[in-house]
């Protein structure tokens, strides 16, 4: 799966900066699921400050209402959670973090539903 990070300001980030928002931009209907009307997008546009980087995947959509910010790992700051749809192998969660100055995955689960099964 290959993704593409896009910094809306100067990259790297700084090092003292930390995840404040998130939100999917671009509704799209490449993906076609419609698990949740209107729930595709293109982008995850991380906030960091008055900063904020662009996610994207070149094979697969964020499909959910919203990405949400938890601190999983307890170091005091949140991580962005969110739902990709692969369009070969289905939805997933993501976690985003912010990594030596950068927005990457961090971590995920295998997808939980093929898009090619049916009922």
């Amino acid at each position: 799966m290959r993704w593409l990070a896009l910094a809306l300001s100067t990259l790297p980030f700084s090092a003292a900066a930390e995840i404040t928002g998130a939100s999917y931009v671009e509704p799209t209907t490449v993906y076609g699921h419609n698990a949740i009307e209107g729930g595709e997008y293109t982008f995850l546009r991380v906030e960091l400050g008055g900063d904020a980087a662009l996610i994207r995947y070149d094979d697969a959509v964020f499909e959910d209402s919203a990405p949400r910010l938890v601190d999983f790992d307890m170091d005091g700051t949140p991580e962005a959670l969110t739902v990709v749809s692969d369009f070969d192998q289905g939805a997933r969660v993501q976690i985003f973090d912010l990594v030596d100055g950068a927005v990457v995955p961090v971590a995920s689960n295998a997808p939980i539903w093929p898009k090619s099964c049916a009922f």
